[in-house]
């Protein structure tokens, strides 16, 4: 069976270096991903609170004070 080139210490840890580069961006990719994620979850849960609100025929002064109490 024919073995590959073999690759010095210098091009091991540049192919490293390369992957690690790759791995932090994917990795800054998908922390944005969550961010944007959780924003629109934010969105949605407060939107569900506006609606009841409007059904409710609430203010947000009336609501405000009652979480208060």
């Amino acid at each position: 069976m024919a073995r590959g080139v073999r690759m010095t210490f210098e091009e091991k840890i540049h192919e490293l270096d390369t992957k690690i580069r790759a791995a932090e961006e994917r990795l800054e990719l998908l922390q944005r991903e969550r961010e944007a994620m959780e924003e629109k979850h934010r969105e949605e849960e407060l939107g569900q609170i506006y609606r009841l609100m409007q059904q409710k025929n609430m203010s947000v002064s009336e609501l405000k004070a009652m979480l208060e109490k």
